[in-house]
């Protein structure tokens, strides 16, 4: 099949490891890359802040002087730019089938994802991570929507099988934007891992990493930012090998959903165990219904983090036997983004 796709296919994010799933999967995608358009990081404010960082008259231009007639489908990752009369003239000049995805939270403004209803109308699939999006959308009459789980890139995953509790010590880790959300239950996991350090027989240390933090505790440092000499200042996060490389090495991983998206699970909710670290995560009706507690993972909520990290510090066998379990569990289910791809390609066929 021929895909014309076109989005942030940008090494190392979720977009690029959608485009490698269709190549994975046999198709052959020609890429508009919206990166190649972007004109400036400093937002105007904050719903229009996304539109402000790229052309989208020369995204929406590119498009139009595509040979569209020759692709079957062409998709839209995260269409912020999109209008209706480009939607028209890929109708009227091709037999395209247009694909939507989305990852954000359609309804939330600072994404610049609220497009106009006959746009949604008017494209033939939609594919979403996000359940409040599809009810959204099914409520206003959109019916060709369909769910779509996040996912984990299995290509270049660096993982050990190494028997990670040898020491004495572990280390939490959390790699993530800075939302006042995370930074509570960081907060919380912070003051608990001290309070309970003393009483253990694992010592316990908080890594965070991320966009934002350093911003938004410019008066006063908390002591689990991490410096981030792996910064990669060109895609303004952490590259592809290096947050995988960081996430491997931690011991826990933080497990947070964005406020800002109202998710359920995150990328990060498949990455940490497929990477051979234990999934620390925040418990949620989807999570329940993947993991099991104690046994794949290990869930926590605000009112029983004490008990819980003195859990976890208690017993190192016991941390072997769950890093395992999650490990084989991610590793032994179709949660990577190829298996995703390969759940839209049957939907479409």
């Amino acid at each position: 099949m021929n895909i014309l796709y076109i989005g942030k296919v940008t090494y190392g994010n979720t977009c690029y490891s959608k485009y490698r799933g269709f190549i994975r999967h046999g198709w052959n995608p020609s890429v508009i890359n919206i990166e190649d358009y972007k004109i400036t990081n400093l937002p105007i404010n904050k719903i229009s802040a996304k539109l402000s960082r790229y052309n989208t008259k020369r995204i929406l231009s590119e498009i139009k002087d595509q040979s569209l007639k020759k692709y079957d489908y062409i998709f839209f990752d995260q269409p912020f730019y999109i209008d209706s009369l480009t939607i028209d003239f890929i109708k009227n000049n091709s037999n395209s089938k247009i694909i939507f995805h989305f990852t954000d939270d359609i309804e939330y403004l600072r994404h610049g994802l609220l497009l106009e209803k006959k746009i949604f109308e008017k494209c033939d699939y939609i594919f979403t991570c996000n359940h409040h999006s599809i009810n959204y959308l099914k409520t206003n009459g959109i019916d060709h929507v369909y769910f779509n789980e996040l996912g984990y890139d299995d290509e270049y995953l660096t993982k050990s099988e190494v028997d990670k509790f040898k020491n004495d010590s572990v280390t939490f880790g959390f790699i993530g934007h800075f939302e006042e959300e995370y930074k509570n239950s960081i907060d919380n996991i912070s003051k608990t891992i001290t309070q309970i350090n003393n009483e253990s027989v694992l010592n316990a240390r908080l890594h965070v990493y991320g966009t934002g933090w350093r911003r938004n505790n410019l008066f006063k440092s908390p002591k689990y930012l991490q410096s981030q000499p792996l910064f990669n200042k060109g895609h303004g996060s952490l590259s592809h090998e290096n947050y995988w490389k960081l996430i491997s090495e931690f011991e826990i991983g933080v497990g947070l959903f964005s406020s800002m998206n109202r998710n359920r699970t995150a990328g990060r909710t498949f990455e940490i165990p497929a990477s051979n670290t234990i999934l620390f995560t925040k418990g949620s009706d989807v999570i329940s219904n993947l993991f099991e507690d104690r046994e794949t993972a290990i869930f926590w909520e605000d009112n029983n983090l004490n008990d819980v990290i003195q859990y976890t510090l208690s017993d190192k066998s016991e941390l072997n036997r769950i890093c395992k379990n999650g490990h084989e569990f991610v590793k032994d289910n179709k949660f990577t983004w190829f298996d995703r791809v390969g759940e839209i390609i049957k939907t479409l066929n």
